[in-house]
């Protein structure tokens, strides 16, 4: 069985993979840290996370939803990375 074979098995039609860093919209929070290569700084600009008012603070916030279904606030306006790639991501654009 060859890499195509194997690429359709997992719903991926090309032996293109799509790499977040070689993405137009992959930003990198820390480019010169040691942190650099570290999930949490990677986000897409993209997959903006939709706003809401905080019930804590109240102050308007980026959230997403977790597994629970529950809202989780976040500090970042972008979705991480590595939620959203698996290799054949839809928004992928390196032109």
């Amino acid at each position: 069985m060859g890499l195509d074979d194997e690429l359709k098995k997992l719903g991926i039609g090309s032996t293109k993979i799509t790499i977040c860093t070689e993405c137009t919209h992959f930003i990198n929070l820390e480019p010169n840290s040691s942190r650099k290569d570290v999930w949490y700084n990677h986000l897409c600009s993209a997959n903006k996370l939709p706003t809401k008012i905080d019930p804590y603070d109240g102050k308007k916030k980026p959230f997403g939803v977790n597994a629970l279904g529950d809202a989780v606030f976040s500090d970042k306006p972008h979705k991480y990375c590595r939620d959203l790639n698996e290799g054949n991501c839809r928004d992928f654009s390196n032109e």
